[in-house]
């Protein structure tokens, strides 16, 4: 269980008060605590807080361990979400700090595309937050999608990080849309990104989800310049 394993991780604390690795594993338990605790109802963030504090611990005493700069963002996104959903702040701040702790993990272990598709989603979430509160998201989108190449550049058969960059490029697309520009270009691009993929075995359902969603903006913005909104819905 959670807590046995929390028990067993605190008792390596104590008997090596040195150890960061100890302190990452109780921090990364405390995380999925935190979830059973939200799933009841309650509130997890004192589990969170803690778990964010071990973390921080670990990078004093190891910094050149990447796993514990990402142990650490991890537990600023998801202090960023719940401190949003329970008490209505801005999610911005503790987006920005995961940020800088996923940076600095990668400064350190380049070649994980993993990170830098959690970066990427982090990213994503501070477009979506500015995009509610009325501000541009779209520079953050921009790094959102910047990430998920890296991400596709390391591992070039990943379909879900193809995924990722068709939906910050539709996202974008859309409020592009709202605010009177052209974004065919760019929604041309990834389409033609996701079609390449597929031609991989096993297609992604997803994104042929994500085809039918830029072709219909596709299909807007040919409205709007007086074309035939059919022939963008029939693209490639």
């Amino acid at each position: 269980t959670f807590d046995k394993a929390l028990t067993l991780a605190r008792r390596a604390m104590q008997a090596d008060p040195a150890d960061a690795v100890s302190r990452i594993v109780a921090s990364e338990v405390l995380a999925s605590i935190a979830i059973v605790i939200r799933n009841k109802g309650l509130d997890c963030r004192p589990a969170m807080h803690e778990g964010l504090q071990l973390a921080r611990e670990a990078i004093r005493l190891d910094p050149r361990l990447a796993w514990a700069y990402i142990t650490a963002g991890k537990q600023e996104s998801n202090l960023a979400t719940v401190d949003q959903q329970m008490e209505g702040r801005s999610a911005i701040p503790r987006l920005e700090e995961a940020v800088n702790y996923f940076q600095k993990a990668m400064r350190l272990q380049p070649g994980l595309a993993g990170l830098r598709k959690t970066l990427g989603n982090t990213f994503f979430g501070m477009a979506l937050s500015r995009g509610a509160n009325g501000q541009d998201p779209r520079p953050d989108y921009r790094r959102a999608i910047n990430e998920y190449r890296q991400a596709l550049h390391l591992q070039k058969k990943d379909m879900g990080a193809a995924c990722n960059i068709a939906e910050a490029v539709e996202a974008s697309s859309r409020w592009t849309l709202r605010q009177g520009g052209n974004p065919r270009t760019e929604l041309v691009a990834v389409l033609e990104l996701l079609r390449r993929m597929e031609r991989q075995p096993l297609p992604y359902s997803e994104s042929l989800a994500l085809e039918g969603a830029i072709q219909r903006l596709l299909a807007i913005q040919a409205m709007r310049e007086g074309l035939n909104p059919e022939a963008e819905l029939a693209l490639g």
